[in-house]
Parts: structure tokens; C-alpha cells; sequence
């Protein structure tokens, strides 16, 4: 990037940092008149902050230390403080006006002369810069752009995560110092969402004492750099923590043996792809795999066979799947793969092409030459469910019927109605309290279905694709056909607990019945008879959590 094209940048802002500059000069003389307020004193430190890290960027070295003398002059000012802030002041003033073609080819230049030697991203790399202060947006933008990134920028952190989400990112470069919400607390709410985990962050920060550092990296940051930005500083920092992640990157998110997408990649990858189906309504084939007899392979074969079959299939798996398809290893002998624009026949072809080949292929083995095989079950996005769970429990429970029926076999997922969704579904044989909760439940704003009986509520919440689903379930524990605590253990065995919480009733009010309740799995407990005020409110705590 050439001096000329960030002169341009600065000449675009300088108003704006001249208009800074005027904000302390006011400052000051309200300062001088007694007149000083709270926020005129607060707007002329956030000008001073400001311009000691923007106008070093632009290779204002000297207005880059005069503003920040003035900025720790203002922590204190008193009248005593008004000939040096003054004097610091106007110079500051004569540092920006003066001509910034000399500014800009100083040895200080942002971008140095020896840019061959700057490490660059091997590959365009998607950035989103996020500052409050245009300027430095701009900036650092051109600085970027001209080696190989994608640069998006946002000025109100308050709107970040939406542009975060339409981004998304490889690379995040926050501000420490923001109005609202600061780069450190941005950094750490990312770090705690599963989603943004491959995320590279560097927080850019006018303070690099050891306790502002340590609490960045704290928050989870993976470097820092500080302001005034060197060009050079900027794009060798950023390219080398870009090629350490991508590294660690590889390493977590491909199977050593097969080399495919390993499970929580894969997972990661097919929610992005039915995200896709359902933005632009086109169908996903899913399908899980499972070689056959492996086991069996591993015994009589020795394990060195069985890793080998491995190989192979994923492999024949990875050849077959490219582009906009999901290909991974599940775990084990299991495999995932996912086909976008896909129906669920479709999918069942092409694994079956699949397995003709695979199926062919000689394994040597630790005694003979032997083949192997694999079943497969397919289903289809959004007609076998609305979420990876659904659609995953559709695809496996297609795999164990192809099992079943034989092995070395592709079969499609067979088509179910949509499950009925729904806030509270009440499991009790009292029907006048069934009429009082459904009443008050609906009169709270909440959708509420009743069954009477254990063994209804059993065929009707339970399997891969139940037709009833719900978010909180108020079961009895003394019904007809199959108690509470049973249908409990069943939803946890089944792993429902993890979508719907249940809150048992119950005439029982000891401690011991308490416990059993809740080592059980469920939410909450509650004792009859129990004030309908407090059971919704415990419905909506439910809710929430």
C-alpha cells in the first residue's frame, strides 16, 4: 500500500480531527473561565485519547504524544494545568494542519519500504474491524486491503453482533475503548459462544501496560497491538497469529486417520448447511453410515486392516463429497455426510454409487485379501425434521432399519407427519386441575396440550420423531398405565431432558421424594396442592433456562 492512498484517507478525516483538537481547546478555556463541566472535561479526554491513536497511524508521530500528554494532563486539570495543556494544545493544532505529504513518507510510515519481507495471508482472508472512530476504521482498512483481506468495518458496537453473524469473520480486530461496550467485553462474550470458537481476535488498544494485557488475554484475545498502528507491525501480527490458528485449526478439525471433518466440525459444518437450506428453501440430504461388521474386521483382520478400512472409506467419502457438502467422521465407524439441494432419494442414490464402489475395493488383511461394506440411512431436511437432532435421529434410525434388513444397504428415512409444538403439555389424570392449568396457562400467553395417561404420554413425547414436542412438561408422578418417575427415566434415556424440562407434581412432599425427583433429571419439583402463581412462575423459570 503506497503513502498517496492513506494521504487520502487522512485528508478525508482531518476536519474531524481538527474538530477533536477544538473540543479540548474549549476545554481549556472553560477551564480558564471556571466554567469546566463534567462533560465537557470527559468529551475533551475522548478527543485527546482518540487522536493519540489515529494520528500516530497516519504517521503524526509528534500530535500522536502530544495528545496523549493532554489526555494525561486532563486527568487532573486544575488552573494551575492551563499553560501546559495550552501550550500542548496549539501545538497539537500546528502538528495537524501542517502538510502531510512529508508526514507520510517519513521512515514512521505505516506501510515501510521493504513490504516483500511483510508475511501475507495465504489465502483472501474475511476481516471485520470494529472502532467507534471512523478514522481509524479507515485506516486500518487500507492498510489491510492491500494484502490479501476481505475488510468490512463497523463504527457502533452496538449493532456487532448482527454484523457479526452476516460477516462472519475469520479475523476480528476490536478497540479496547468503546462507548457502550469496550473490545474486552466483546472478546469475551464471543469466546463463550461455541460458534465463534475458530475465531482469530486482536483487540487494538492505546494501553499496553502489563495489567490492561493480561486482562485482554483474559477475556480470551489471542494477541494485541497497540496504538499508534505501524502498518508493517499491523499486517506481520496479524499474519502470524492467522497462520498459527489456521495450523491449530487443522489439526482440531480434520481426523488424523481419515482425514475428514472430525464430529464437532462436522456438526459445526451441517448446521451452517441447513441454515442455508431453510434461507434459500432448498432441501438437505443427510446421511449417517456405519461400516459393516467392523468389529468382526478388527478380529479376525487385526486393527492395522480395520484403520485401513477406515481410510478407505473415507477416502471414497472424500472424493465423492466437495463444494457445498458436509462429509465427516462421527465417531468410531460411523460417518456423516451432507448434501445441499438434495432430496432424500436423491441422497439414497448416491450413497448406494457409493457403496458399489467402496464395496469392490480388495483390503488386505493380517491372513487374505478380503472387501468390506457399509449401511447407510438418509434423510431429508426440512420433511425429516426442523434441527440437526431431528434430522440426525431420522438418518440414524434409517440406518439401523438398513441394519436390520441386511446390511450393505442405503435406505431413505420414512416420511412422518411434522411434530405438533407446543410451551407446557400436562401429564395428569385429575381432569378438573388439568382444566384449571390449562386455562391459567393460556391465560399467561402459553400453548398447552393435557394427556391422562403414562403409556399415552409415553408413545406420544418419546422416539426419534415424537408427535408431540414441548419446553416444559408437568407430569405426575401417580398416573395410570406408567408413573412419573418411569416416563423420567425414559425421556433421560432418550435424551429429552436436554430440550424439555420437566417439573413433577406430586402429593409426596418429603425431602427423599425431592431428591429422587431431581436425581432423575427433572427441572423442578412441586408439591400438591400448590398455588397456581407460583407454578407459572416456576413454568416460566423453566422457559428461560
Amino acid at each position: 500500500m503506497s503513502a498517496d492512498t492513506l494521504l487520502a484517507v487522512w485528508e478525508r478525516h482531518r476536519p474531524e480531527m481538527l474538530e477533536r483538537v477544538a473540543v479540548i481547546e474549549r476545554a481549556v478555556t472553560a477551564l480558564i473561565t471556571g466554567d469546566l463541566d463534567a462533560g465537557l472535561l470527559g468529551g475533551a479526554r475522548s478527543a485527546a485519547h482518540t487522536l493519540a491513536g489515529t494520528a500516530g497511524t497516519f504517521g503524526y508521530v509528534r500530535a500522536s504524544q502530544l495528545a496523549r500528554e493532554i489526555e494525561s494532563e486532563l486527568e487532573d486539570a486544575g488552573v494551575a494545568s492551563v499553560p501546559g495543556i495550552s501550550k500542548l494544545t496549539l501545538s497539537l493544532r500546528g502538528e495537524l494542519e501542517a502538510e502531510a505529504a512529508a508526514t507520510m513518507s517519513a521512515p514512521h510510515a505505516p506501510v515501510d519500504s521493504n513490504e516483500d519481507r511483510v508475511p501475507v495471508p495465504l489465502q483472501a482472508t474475511r476481516a471485520l474491524l470494529v472502532d467507534d472512530d471512523p478514522a481509524a476504521l479507515d485506516a486500518m482498512r487500507v492498510l489491510l486491503e492491500g494484502h490479501r483481506f476481505e475488510v468490512f468495518t463497523l463504527a457502533d458496537p452496538r449493532c456487532f453482533w448482527e454484523t457479526l453473524q452476516e460477516v462472519e469473520p475469520e479475523l476480528l480486530l476490536l478497540d479496547l475503548d468503546m462507548p457502550g461496550v469496550n473490545g474486552r467485553e466483546l472478546c469475551s462474550v464471543v469466546r463463550g459462544d461455541a460458534r465463534w470458537s475458530h475465531l482469530a481476535v486482536i483487540v487494538v488498544t492505546a494501553h499496553s501496560d502489563p495489567e490492561t494485557v493480561e486482562s485482554l488475554f483474559a477475556a480470551g484475545a489471542d494477541d494485541y497491538i497497540a496504538k499508534p498502528l505501524k502498518g508493517s507491525e499491523l499486517i506481520t501480527r496479524v499474519s502470524n497469529r492467522l497462520e498459527r490458528i489456521r495450523l491449530h485449526r487443522r489439526h482440531a478439525e480434520s481426523d488424523g486417520l481419515t482425514g475428514l471433518a472430525t464430529r464437532a466440525k462436522a456438526s459445526e459444518m451441517l448446521g451452517r448447511l441447513l441454515l442455508l437450506g431453510e434461507r434459500f428453501s432448498q432441501p438437505v440430504a443427510v446421511a449417517m453410515l456405519d461400516l459393516d461388521r467392523f468389529k468382526a474386521i478388527n478380529d479376525t483382520q487385526g486393527h492395522a486392516a480395520g484403520d485401513s478400512v477406515l481410510r478407505g472409506l473415507g477416502r471414497h467419502l472424500a472424493l465423492e463429497f466437495r463444494g457445498d457438502d458436509v462429509v465427516g467422521r462421527w465417531g468410531g465407524e460411523e460417518f456423516i455426510a451432507g448434501m445441499y439441494g438434495m432430496a432424500r432419494q436423491d441422497g439414497v442414490n448416491r450413497l448406494a454409487a457409493i457403496l458399489r464402489r467402496f464395496s469392490e475395493e480388495p483390503f488386505q488383511g493380517g491372513r487374505s485379501t478380503f472387501c468390506a461394506s457399509f449401511s447407510a440411512g438418509v434423510a431429508q431436511f426440512p420433511l425429516d425434521g426442523r434441527d440437526p437432532d431431528e434430522i440426525l435421529a431420522a438418518a440414524d434410525e434409517a440406518l439401523y432399519s438398513a441394519k436390520a434388513a441386511g446390511r450393505a444397504q442405503v435406505l431413505a428415512a420414512e416420511r412422518r407427519t411434522p411434530s405438533e409444538r407446543v410451551d407446557v403439555v400436562c401429564v395428569e389424570d385429575d381432569q378438573a386441575l388439568v382444566e384449571l392449568l390449562l386455562s391459567t396457562l393460556q391465560t399467561h400467553g402459553y400453548s398447552a396440550r393435557a394427556i391422562g395417561d403414562g403409556e399415552q404420554a409415553r408413545g406420544v413425547l418419546c422416539g426419534s420423531h415424537p408427535v408431540l414436542r414441548c419446553r416444559v412438561l408437568l407430569l405426575d408422578v401417580d398416573l395410570p398405565g406408567l408413573d412419573g418417575h418411569s416416563l423420567l427415566r425414559q425421556f433421560a434415556r432418550q435424551g429429552l431432558l436436554g430440550s424439555m424440562r420437566v417439573i413433577m407434581l406430586t402429593a409426596r412432599a418429603s425431602e427423599l421424594e425431592t431428591l429422587k425427583t431431581l436425581e432423575l433429571g427433572a427441572f423442578d419439583h412441586v408439591a400438591k396442592p400448590f398455588s397456581l402463581p407460583v407454578l407459572i412462575h416456576r413454568v416460566k423459570r423453566a422457559i428461560e433456562a
